[in-house]
C-alpha cells in the first residue's frame, strides 16, 4: 500500500477526534461571544470587547496542549480499540511504512492546531493591545517542551496499549509528574533543577517517538 493511501487512511482515522477537538477549541470563543454581549449591553462595561476574545485564545492555547496527547494516543491505540488494527495486519502493509504515516498525520494535526492557536494571541502581543504579558523565550521553551513530552509519551503508551483514552491519559500525566518533581527538588534546595525541564521534557518526547515507533514495527498484532 502506498504512502499517500496510507496518509489518507489515518487522516481518516483522526477525523472524528478532529471534529471534537475543533468543537473543544471553539467553546472558549463561544464564551468569549456570550461575555461580549452581555457586556455590551451592560449599563457599565467592565472591560474592551477584545478583551474577551484574548482570553479566549489565551485559554485555547492551553486547550491545544492538552490535545496534543490525544491525537498522539488515538494514532495507533485507535486501530486496536475498533478492530481495525487485526484486520491491516492481514494487508500487504509495511509496518514502517504505516509508523512513518501516523507519525506524519499525528504530528501534522497537532503543529497545525498549535501553530493556529498559538497566531491568534500572538496578533494581540504584536499589535499592543493585549492585556497580559507577552511570554518569554523561558516560558516558550518549557510550553513546546511539554508539548513534545506528550505527544512522545502518548505515542509510545499507543503502541502498547489498546486503549486510546489510556495511552492519552500517560502522555497527559507523566509530563505533569516530571514537572512537580523537579519543583519539589527545587524547593528543597537545587535552584538549577528547574531549568532541567525543559531538556528532560524534550529529551522524553524525541525518546518516547523513538521507542514507540520501534516497538510498533517489531509488534505482530494478534
Amino acid at each position: 500500500m502506498h504512502l499517500k493511501t496510507l496518509l489518507w487512511k489515518d487522516f481518516r482515522h483522526q477525523t472524528g477526534f478532529l471534529v471534537g477537538a475543533i468543537v473543544v477549541l471553539l467553546i472558549p470563543y463561544v464564551i468569549a461571544l456570550g461575555a461580549y454581549i452581555a457586556n455590551y449591553f451592560s449599563d457599565q462595561r467592565v472591560a474592551e470587547g477584545l478583551r474577551f476574545y484574548e482570553g479566549a485564545s489565551i485559554a485555547d492555547v492551553m486547550l491545544a496542549s492538552l490535545l496534543v496527547a490525544f491525537f498522539a494516543g488515538n494514532a495507533i491505540a485507535g486501530e486496536r480499540s475498533d478492530g481495525s488494527a487485526e484486520f491491516f495486519s492481514y494487508l500487504p502493509i509495511s509496518k514502517r511504512a504505516s509508523a512513518l504515516s501516523k507519525l506524519i498525520v499525528s504530528l501534522g494535526l497537532v503543529v497545525i492546531i498549535l501553530t493556529f492557536c498559538i497566531a491568534v494571541p500572538f496578533m494581540f502581543w504584536t499589535s499592543g493591545s493585549a492585556s497580559a504579558d507577552r511570554p518569554n523565550a523561558s516560558e516558550a521553551r518549557v510550553f513546546l517542551a511539554t508539548c513534545a513530552a506528550m505527544f512522545g509519551v502518548a505515542w509510545c503508551a499507543s503502541s502498547f496499549v489498546r486503549s486510546a483514552t489510556y495511552a492519552a491519559a500517560t502522555g497527559l500525566c507523566v509530563p505533569i509528574a516530571l514537572g512537580v518533581t523537579l519543583a519539589l527538588i527545587s524547593d528543597a534546595g537545587f535552584p538549577s533543577a528547574g531549568e532541567l525541564y525543559w531538556v528532560l521534557a524534550s529529551v522524553l518526547g524525541v525518546a518516547g517517538v523513538i521507542a514507540g515507533t520501534t516497538y510498533y514495527i517489531q509488534r505482530v498484532e494478534p
